[in-house]
């Protein structure tokens, strides 16, 4: 209410200070929300970069043991053929070159890789067998199929003393998945 003798300030001042309150109010909630989106956006960045870290580090560790791997399978070998003084044999050669296929196999050929079956591949190429795997599917073959398709490779590959095999698996959407080829020694498949 107004009285006489109030000055302008002191009869508008019940009406400027709960107004003056609430854009104090509005300002801080404002600014509040401002330093939520700010801290969302550090915690989602925070959290790819922890992502992008995790999948890297798996790269490197899964890099170190495929690593190792490689270099208990070939390490022999290569220390052999670095020995200026060493004499190669023809199984020498042969088994050198079955070692290189079997590394050829496990990058090219991911569908048709078993240790199993490099150990029969390895063994075949060595009697003188040229194996030949080709992978040319972008994703993982069912586990049935391939299953049946790595067993009836190790037969074949294991029975054959000359010739060729090759095997192929197919990109997605061919109605023969794999198609294995075998060549005898005189030209019969």
């Amino acid at each position: 209410t107004v009285h006489p003798g109030m000055t302008f300030l002191q009869a508008i001042d019940p009406a400027i200070v709960p107004a003056a309150w609430l854009g104090v109010c509005l300002f801080l909630l404002r600014w509040l929300d401002q330093i939520h989106e700010q801290v969302r956006a550090v915690e989602m960045s925070s959290r790819a970069e922890a992502s992008q870290q995790a999948v890297t580090f798996s790269k490197l560790v899964l890099r170190e043991v495929w690593l190792t791997e490689l270099m208990g399978m070939v390490g022999p070998m290569l220390t052999r053929i670095a020995d200026p003084d060493a004499d190669f044999t023809e199984l020498d050669r042969r088994m050198f070159l079955a070692v290189e296929g079997g590394l050829r196999d496990s990058i090219r050929a991911a569908n048709l890789t078993s240790r199993e079956l490099s150990y029969a591949i390895g063994e075949a190429r060595i009697r003188g067998v040229s194996v030949t795997l080709v992978d040319n599917r972008g994703a993982v073959l069912p586990e049935a199929l391939r299953r049946s398709v790595i067993g009836l490779m190790q037969q074949i590959v294991s029975e054959a003393q000359a010739g060729r095999i090759v095997a192929r698996v197919a990109p997605e959407g061919y109605d023969d998945a794999v198609t294995i080829l075998r060549v005898d020694e005189n030209g019969g498949s």
